[in-house]
């Protein structure tokens, strides 16, 4: 189903990455012929002026925004997938660091032994407990971050 103009930005702000100041200010900027006059042209815009990634737009389109934000963490694109879940590229808001963050399936989150295969032995505790809690929250570890389905994912990617 086509998202009208004004359901995008409605989406882009309700996404929390881009604010309805900035918006406002963004599109205000341009002569009038340059303004958007559909949503290919304002995800383009944003895209063009690095307020969001092409991945974010696609997600806001999709009304999976959201999720683009988990934490002090904020998603900037989708690396990879494969049968224990997805890679993505994010940056740490305060730190204004890029890292990966790993997202276990909802498959490998029912499966304990699925869970501690996915953590570092480094993080992984003895008790089972504590290797799940490792993966249900935001837990970094050098470049790599692990977040369990449930941690604020919303309508996230799975």
């Amino acid at each position: 189903m086509p998202v009208s103009l004004n359901d995008f930005r409605e989406r882009v702000i309700e996404s929390g990455l881009v604010s309805q100041a900035d918006l406002q200010a963004l599109i205000a900027d341009l002569p009038e012929e340059d303004r958007p006059a559909d949503v290919e042209q304002l995800a383009r815009l944003l895209v063009q002026n690095e307020k969001l990634t092409a991945f974010q737009a696609q997600q806001v389109y999709a009304g999976k925004g959201k999720w683009l934000t988990l934490g002090s963490y904020v998603i900037l694109d989708k690396l990879g997938q494969g049968g224990m879940g997805l890679a993505l590229e994010a940056e740490h808001q305060r730190m204004e660091r890029l890292v990966v963050l790993s997202i276990l399936s909802p498959a490998v989150n029912k499966n304990r032994a699925a869970v501690r295969a996915a953590i570092p032995k480094r993080l992984a505790l003895d008790k089972p407990i504590c290797a799940a809690a490792a993966a249900r929250h935001l837990r970094q570890e050098s470049d790599r971050e692990f977040v369990r389905k449930g941690s604020g994912l919303g309508n996230g990617p799975f």
